[in-house]
């Protein structure tokens, strides 16, 4: 019997926290994102399970746009595997944040440094949205032969807005999500850029 709670229990821990979906404030969703930075909470609304070992490399960035009000939802470091000198395995760093209209207009300024693409939108659309001179996918870049577009996903796009209170719900879809990605491959220039432009 106690083994069969302990399943029990594990099962239901892998869910997201009821709190996420109550949320009706950039600083309760600062505060749920904190906790799940530091191992309180073992999963997000829109991540069901731990933090990826990948992203302990930036993972200091990631507390410093929440801090400051981006509330990354989905992010990967720039990385290249090589065997010998050929690499094998690649991606570019990017990052996917809500936040509030007036801060997604400010981060699109970073569409003037070279080879860093910004893209905002709404979250009450759901739908993507293209912008020019991106990428193919912004979930899995592809490789050098994809040079598409740079896809914005809404936050509130693969959520069961259902589950969601009314409040709340009104609320995520307010605000805009904004996606920024170094086009380099294997680069993490853009984590500094974007901290630097958050503390301006």
């Amino acid at each position: 019997m106690q083994l069969f709670s302990g399943i029990i229990q594990e099962f239901r821990s892998s869910f997201p926290h009821p709190a996420w979906y109550r949320q009706d404030t950039i600083a309760g969703y600062q505060k749920l994102m904190s906790r799940f930075y530091n191992g309180e909470l073992k999963s997000t609304a829109w991540h069901g399970g731990p933090l990826e070992k990948e992203s302990f490399s930036i993972l200091s960035f990631l507390k410093d746009f929440n801090r400051s009000g981006l509330i990354p939802f989905d992010s990967q470091p720039g990385q290249i595997c090589l065997e010998g000198e050929l690499p094998i395995w690649k991606q570019r760093a990017y990052v996917n944040a809500f936040c509030v209209p007036e801060l997604g207009h400010k981060l699109l300024e970073l569409n003037q440094v070279s080879n860093i693409k910004v893209a905002t939108i709404p979250n009450h659309l759901k739908q993507k949205r293209k912008v020019r001179d991106g990428l193919s996918h912004l979930w899995e870049p592809g490789d050098d032969s994809t040079d598409g577009d740079l896809f914005a996903y809404p936050a509130s796009r693969d959520l069961n807005s259902w589950i969601f209170t009314p409040k709340a719900r009104k609320y995520l879809r307010s605000l805009v999500t904004v996606s920024i990605v170094d086009m380099t491959w294997g680069e993490n220039r853009m984590w500094d850029l974007v901290k630097n432009k958050l503390a301006a």
